[in-house]
């Protein structure tokens, strides 16, 4: 009743920012209008062309490639322009559940999860996404406790499950799966079967973003693809690795 009553509270919190906001023309063109164009031509099988922001028409995976729109897109005939301010808040919603399920499984004690819970809906970190905007990068981060929490329970089928829905939330989201894979392999270090999937979803993530960024965006009209994000660091991958691992 007292987990209940704080994803409650939370999800209040959170409609009052984020709706209201929406309500009163508050809110942001990029990425939440942009993405909501998307997602209505997606809704009416067409791939959105940038030309809200782009001079030069192009597909919008080119510029994030982004499928939970496509997934999402159904939903914006019941809620409209409002739907994936609430996909986003039930998602921190349900991440939040997430936090509490894994918490659970390192203690006994009753309220350590609830305060584990309540300290993470009510950070500044998490409610400020709200104000104005949507990313869908919130709503795959949410998948991150709920994968910690198959991992543990070496549920390992769900655990994939979640590793695909993350992946799929944004280019760079692979590459950061590959950081947390790999530094889970230290704490399953004694556990042969954990440690194989844990190497499987490493390799699967940066082979991800690697082909994503390098091979399907600019093929999609992306000038430099992903890559150009990250130019800064190196005038490659392998000299962007080479520059971080220096430092």
């Amino acid at each position: 009743i007292t987990l209940a009553a704080v994803i409650t509270a939370a999800g209040v919190v959170y409609a009052l920012i984020s709706l209201v906001n929406h309500y009163l023309f508050k809110t942001y063109a990029l990425d939440l209008g942009l993405y909501t164009h998307a997602m209505y031509d997606y809704a009416h099988f067409r791939i959105d062309d940038c030309s809200m922001f782009k001079a030069a028409p192009r597909s919008i995976l080119s510029d994030h490639f982004d499928l939970y729109l496509m997934l999402l897109s159904p939903l914006s005939y019941v809620f409209g322009t409002y739907t994936l301010l609430i996909v986003q808040i039930a998602s921190v919603l349900l991440g939040g559940w997430g936090i509490y399920k894994l918490i659970s499984l390192y203690t006994d004690d009753d309220w350590l999860p609830l305060v584990a819970t309540t300290t993470f809906f009510f950070s500044f970190g998490v409610i400020h996404p709200f104000a104005f905007d949507y990313h869908s990068n919130v709503v795959a981060t949410m998948m991150l406790p709920w994968l910690l929490y198959f991992l543990k329970q070496k549920r390992y089928a769900l655990a994939s499950l979640f590793v695909v829905l993350f992946v799929i939330g944004k280019e760079n989201m692979s590459l950061w799966l590959f950081f947390i894979a790999i530094g889970l392999m230290w704490d399953y270090r004694k556990d042969k079967k954990a440690l194989w999937h844990l190497t499987a979803y490493a390799v699967f993530a940066i082979a991800y973003f690697l082909v994503i960024n390098m091979v399907v965006m600019p093929k999609l009209g992306s000038s430099g693809g992903g890559f150009s994000r990250y130019a800064h660091l190196g005038n490659n991958y392998a000299d962007i690795a080479k520059n971080l691992l220096s430092q």
